[in-house]
């Protein structure tokens, strides 16, 4: 059988290659998140979430993970595409609109990270403060995230995971590391996803017990 890459020069044949392995390794992860929980796609996913027939963490960072796979997937599925149909030309393809990615360029670390650089993953914005605080960002959008962070052997969690919890009226709500669950502390609710991450990590510089 001739090779699919016959004909194609190297430098388009190597950056196909590569797409191809990354895009392969997306849709593995993403299929070995939703073997985990039984289901067969974010929709469901978020339904058995919604039902109580799943416990609301991991899975609620479980649906996000899935959901931001998916978009990275069908972002390097649009490169491949566009690269086989235009294997002559030396112009690159579009730049993909990577959510996390232009999300992460927007941010301004606070100078309690300053010596430290965001690290960004397929499905999360990670990063350190230097002094043992990590934070790991999920977010689709607006109103679904999950922002966790661990500091001293402590771990907290604020997110819109849509559940109740006794009391708790606003959105988004804050898992303390003794178990308790609280109301928002930083009002996030209406805000854009960028706002939401840079208001997070300036109040996370302040402190972060809350």
């Amino acid at each position: 059988m001739e090779s699919f890459f016959t004909g194609l020069d190297p430098i388009t044949a190597q950056d196909l290659a590569d797409l191809s392995k990354r895009m392969f390794e997306l849709r593995e992860s993403r299929k070995r998140l939703l073997a985990e929980s039984g289901c067969v796609d974010a929709e469901e996913l978020l339904t058995a979430l919604r039902d109580g027939r799943l416990h609301e963490h991991p899975t609620y960072e479980g649906w996000l993970a899935v959901v931001l796979l998916q978009r990275q997937q069908q972002e390097l599925y649009e490169q491949i595409d566009w690269r086989c149909r235009h294997p002559d030309e030396e112009a690159q393809p579009p730049a993909p609109a990577n959510d996390l990615a232009s999300l992460a360029s927007s941010l301004t670390l606070p100078s309690a990270f300053a010596r430290q650089e965001m690290r960004l993953h397929p499905d999360a914005i990670a990063c350190t403060d230097g002094n043992g605080l990590e934070v790991l960002v999920r977010i689709v959008s607006a109103q679904d995230w999950s922002f966790e962070w661990r500091f001293d052997q402590a771990y907290w969690r604020l997110d819109t995971a849509p559940v109740q919890h006794p009391g708790i009226t606003t959105r988004a709500h804050l898992h303390r590391p003794d178990g308790s669950v609280a109301a928002d502390p930083l009002a996030l609710d209406g805000n854009t996803a960028g706002i939401c991450v840079q208001r997070f990590l300036d109040a996370l510089a302040q402190s972060h017990q809350w």
